[in-house]
Formats: C-alpha cells, structure tokens, sequence
C-alpha cells in the first residue's frame, strides 16, 4: 500500500455499499457518468477549488471483488492516488461511533494454518503510504475538517480521528464472543476495527506499481451483537459522511502538477501527449452534448498540459514513444526549413531586410504600424488595427500579431492580399517558449485538414519556421466586395452603435451566429476547441456570414485564465479552473456570452445574466432559453454547438414571426 507515481491521473475513491458512495457524491461538483471499462460504472466529478478529478466507483461488499475493480479502475484512469471510503465495526471502546480511522496498516487476517495444536496465524499486511499518512495527519492537527462534512442535523458530536491498524477479512463480525473475535484479539490485537474490503484494494494497489492508496474507515458499530440498534441510530450513515468529508480534506491537501520521487518507468499514470476526456454515452448524432449529459466524441483530444487532469486510457490514443517526455507534445509535421531564402527568391535572409525606416530588421524590435516585416518568403507591411505584442510572463518569448498587407510575392488566385499576421519569437529557449513556437505550426497543420469543412474557417494560410526561435503565421484575411477589408463583429455590431438592436438587427445577428455554430461544430468534430472567442476574433462578410479570423487556442493545451474575460467560460477561470472540462462547451460559453453582449449592449454578469428580454423589447422567450442553457455554470449542461445554432435560429423564426 506504499510507493509513489506521477501526478498526472485523477484521484480514484471506492467504496462498498451505496450509503457510502452517496457520502462521497454528495461532496463533489459536475458529477456525471464517466466512461464504463469492462463493464464497471464510474461516476466522474471534480472536488470544487482544486484541481482533482474525482472517479468514483462502487465495488460491492468483499475483499476479492474489490480487489479486482480496483484493478480495472487503476488500468482505465492511471490514478494519482486511490482511496477507499466506508464503514467499519470498532474494535476498541476507546473508538467512538463515528470516530474516525485512517488505516496505518491493513491486516488481511484470514491467512493462516490449522493443525491439531491448533491456529497458527501468518499475517499479511500493508503499511499506508508515507505521503498519504503524513498529509492525513496533517488535516487530522488542522481540526477543520469537520467542516466539510454537509448539515444533517444528526446532532451527532464531532468526530476524532485515529490512526491504527485495521483488519480486513470475508466475515460480518457482530458478535462479542466468537472464534473469529478472538483470533482478532489473539493475533492483531493493535487492531482497532474490523472491515471487508481495505486487504483486496492495499493489494490491488501495490500490485500495480505500488500506487499510494490509503484506507478511510468511519466506525458505524461496535461489531459485538449491537450493530442493528447502531443502523437504527442512522451511524451507518454519519460514519459515511465523516469517512468522505475526511478522506477529501486530504485529497485537498495533495500536491497537483509535481512528479512525485522514485515514480516506476512502468506506472500506469498516462504519458500520452495527449489528455482524452471521456466518451459518455450518448445519442446525438453528432457526438456532443445532449441534454443529460457531456460528451465528448473518442478522437477528440485536448493537448496535455502539467496539471492534474482525467486521463482516461483510449484505445485509439496515440502511443508516445519510449522514453520520450510527455511535455511538450511532439509536433506532428515534419521539422522545418532552415531560415535561408527559398531557392530563386529574391529576397534577402531575414537578418539583412530593411525595415520600413530603412534600417535593418532584427529580433526584437517593435512591431508599430507603416513598418515593413521580411520573412524568407514574403514581405508584409504591417497595419496598425488590432496590432499587439505581448511578451510572456517570464519575458522568453515575444508574441506580435497585425493585420498586414502583403505585399511580395503577390500569388495568382488570392482573393485577398490582407492577411492575419502572428508572430512568435523566442528569446530564451525554455520549454514553454519554444511549445509556443510550435504551436502556430500545429495550428496550420489543423488548418489544411479542417479549412474545407465549414464555410466559416480560415484557410491554412502560410506558415514559416524560420531558424530554431522564430515562427510566423499569415492566415488570409477575406476581403468586401469592394477590395477593402472585412470588418470584425466589433468594428460592426459594437463600435459606435446604439443598444440595444432593434428588431431586424437582432433577427440578422441570430441568423449569423448560428451559422458560426455550424463551424464551431465542424471543429468540434475535428477534435479542437477554440476557447477565445471575441468581438475582434470574428469576421464578418458583406453578406453576414461570420467567420473565424483564426483558431484561437485550439493548438494549446487549457490554462487556468485563459480566454477573453468578458466572455471566459466558469471552467476556464484561475479559481476554478478544470483542465478535464475545458473542450466544446467553452465555445458554446463564449459565443452564448458573445452573442448576449451584441444584442444587449453589456456582456452577461458572471453571477448570472438577466434574460435578454429584460433588455430587449420584442427578445422572445426562445431566445431567454437558449442563452440560459449555453450560459449554464456546469458545462455538462450546455447544449451542442449545433445544437445552440439550432436554437438560435429557432429564436429568429420566432422572432419575426411575431413582428
């Protein structure tokens, strides 16, 4: 029951009988059916201001089937840490009923040998984890964790907590005198409880690379004929909250995001690079959210980022290759040009082109607008709208963005030469500057295999690897009917006009929204999420037709912040930010978001926005509900993107229909 692992999986809590299983769901948050593995259940859920991932599962009563379903559930999830939450009878009169005891070794007490002389014992036993045991301790000092526990009015005295050994065994002990509760007595006499199941998971959890594992028992009985009048009392039920508020204090207490001393090269937690989230059975079509539930299609993938996060084991994940690290992900396309001019280009090297000023462009110098930018291959001149450059936070990479004309070479068949200009440049080589700089070219690789599956995507674009510090992505920016640019929802909807819209506005904006979930669809399908979705990161046709001016974050793994604060999604806020939660129902957030602060004039209120009807005089009801649902707190509740595009035109219908 000791040993360490990495800190990549979920925390894996198991339990026994059904009161105990509703002490534990009762304490999480977006709980939800998970992904069945060979024909096990699991529940998963998210402890509320940590970053753990809670699977959940129900083993039955014993040590041999719990022994086995823990196995499956450590082979499906590759957990950080295993707990087992119950009931137990106390040995001790010093225990008290719902006293709580956090096992500091489990006894497996029906090994042995019987001969004429007698019972001769031969103990097998597992000692608990030094980390876990050390932060249970902690928490058991900290004396605030009765506080966890939900208000039942039992009027039950808060409980101690004990650290001792238990016993684990096939039998119900329920009687004072018995020949099973003197060989207790005889052989594991520090033993100060008695239970069914601790002995089957301590096993099951050294067996698969020692995973630390720690057994939570609350005491329901004195397990000496008194058990009924105790059920009678309802202690079954208040050992099992006590168990679960305890045993999740220290699951608080657990470090995420570190790899933890001496993990086994063959531990089972996920080196994928790739997190998957769950494939929840359900019956839409098109593989997303419906209405009682989340999920998410088998291929979809988020991009693996250091944190603590469900892992779930898919059979078509990719295999990474041994010894390879998990961070950065390795890139899928092949490694890029070295940065000398392409063959016949008339076009100095990067170092020598001359700028706008008429002075040599060099790494590090401003982007401002009127400045010419040289690549290898082309030459733009920079724009001041939307232009930006950002530095990290640790000052190793220079992120730039513009909207640019370019200018040479200038290409047969492009409709347009304004292009959407990115840039990152390295500064420090460290892992996290040169995943950014990766990034832009996983973001063109999506791009040439999606761009033709929904009207509303970018095209690839061109994409340069210039030298081992440098990147730039050019992605087209469409053009008016007139040559000029398009405009952006901002420049369009929200710049200098009155709100709320009228009538026939409103029907437009609808309209063309739900066109835009259409292509959210189509790169949800592709397994990509956008997550930064905002007035300026939408274009807008002389036709209406919305359009994607990039990908957003689709090519970056989820981080606690991201996203434009206007419209960030719940899941995607520092405070409560969950890694596992972070896929298509953040874009359905955002456009909700979006779409609320174009028709009304003000983005929702993260507390919960007023109706839109309440701001707009004709909004009909429809339109109240659909934004409701996209705007729920829990993403398991949003619909679909299509499905919300749905909705939406179901509201302009309405809409019109009532003008």
């Amino acid at each position: 029951m000791n040993g360490t692992r990495t800190s990549t999986g979920p925390v894996l809590v198991l339990t026994a009988l059904p009161v105990e299983y509703r002490a534990v769901r009762e304490l999480l948050v977006s709980v939800r059916r998970g992904p069945s593995h060979r024909g096990t259940v699991f529940e998963v859920g998210w402890l509320d201001g940590t970053p753990w991932q809670i699977v959940l599962a129900q083993t039955g009563a014993g040590n041999h089937v719990s022994a086995v379903l823990a196995s499956r559930a450590i082979e499906a999830f590759g957990p950080r840490a295993l707990f087992f939450v119950g009931v137990a009878g106390g040995l001790r009169p010093d225990i008290a009923l719902g006293d709580v005891v956090v096992a500091t070794k489990v006894y497996a007490y029906h090994g042995g040998k019987e001969t004429g002389a007698g019972f001769a014992a031969r103990p097998v036993s597992w000692q608990a984890p030094h980390e876990l045991e050390q932060l249970a301790r902690f928490v058991g000092r900290d004396g605030t964790w009765p506080g966890a526990r939900p208000r039942t009015g039992g009027g039950h005295a808060p409980p101690a907590v004990h650290f001792k050994p238990i016993a684990a065994g096939e039998v119900v002990s329920d009687a004072p005198e018995s020949a099973l509760r003197r060989r207790l007595d005889r052989h594991y006499q520090d033993a100060v409880a008695v239970e069914m199941e601790g002995a089957g998971v301590a096993h099951a959890a050294h067996l698969s690379d020692r995973l630390p594992a720690l057994i939570v028992r609350g005491i329901s009985d004195r397990a000496d004929g008194t058990k009924q009048l105790s059920d009678e009392a309802d202690w079954q039920s208040a050992a099992a909250r006590n168990a679960a508020a305890f045993a999740l204090c220290v699951v608080r207490e657990l470090a995420a995001g570190d790899e933890q001393p001496g993990a086994s090269p063959g531990s089972c937690a996920s080196t994928d690079p790739y997190a998957f989230l769950d494939p929840y059975a359900a019956s839409d079509p098109d593989g997303f959210l419906v209405p009682d539930g989340f999920f998410v299609p088998d291929g979809f993938r988020v991009p693996a980022a250091p944190s603590a996060s469900l892992v779930h084991r898919s059979e078509s994940a990719p295999p990474l290759p041994s010894g390879a690290p998990a961070h950065p992900a390795p890139s899928p396309w092949p490694p890029p040009p070295p940065s000398s001019p392409r063959p016949g280009s008339p076009y100095p090297p990067t170092p020598s082109a001359a700028g706008a000023d008429g002075q040599p462009w060099a790494p590090g110098r401003p982007w401002t607008g009127g400045r010419l930018l040289d690549t290898p291959a082309c030459r733009y001149l920079l724009h001041d709208e939307l232009l930006d450059e950002q530095p990290s936070p640790d000052h190793a990479l220079v992120r730039h963005q513009a909207v640019a004309c370019r200018l040479e070479p200038s290409e047969a068949g492009t409709a347009s030469p304004y292009v959407w200009l990115r840039q990152a440049e390295v500064r420090q080589p460290t892992p996290d500057a040169l995943e950014e700089l990766a990034a832009l070219g996983r973001e063109h690789d999506l791009l040439g295999r999606i761009h033709r599956r929904a009207r509303g995507l970018p095209g690839p674009g061109r994409y340069e690897r210039i030298g081992d510090r440098r990147a730039v992505l050019a992605l087209p920016w469409p053009p008016t009917r007139s040559g000029r640019r398009c405009g952006t929802l901002h420049s369009g909807w929200l710049a200098g006009r009155p709100a709320p819209l009228s009538t026939g506005s409103l029907a437009r904006l609808l309209g063309a929204v739900a066109g835009l979930c259409d292509t959210l669809a189509a790169l949800h399908r592709a397994g990509a999420t956008h997550r930064l979705l905002a007035p300026t990161a939408v274009l807008e046709h002389d036709d209406g037709r919305l359009v994607l001016r990039d990908l957003g974050l689709a090519a970056h793994a989820p981080r606690p912040g991201e996203g434009p604060t206007a419209y960030r999604a719940p899941e995607q806020w520092r405070g409560g930010h969950r890694p596992g939660l972070v896929g298509p129902p953040a874009d359905v957030y955002q456009l909700a978001a979006l779409t609320y602060h174009l028709a009304t004039g003000r983005p929702p209120e993260p507390q919960g926005a007023p109706p839109p009807s309440s701001r707009l005089e004709r909004a009909p009801g429809s339109l109240d509900r659909a934004l409701r649902a996209a705007l729920a707190e829990d993403p398991g509740e949003r619909p679909a993107a299509r499905a919300l595009g749905t909705a939406l035109r179901a509201a302009r219908d309405d809409l019109l229909g009532d003008a």
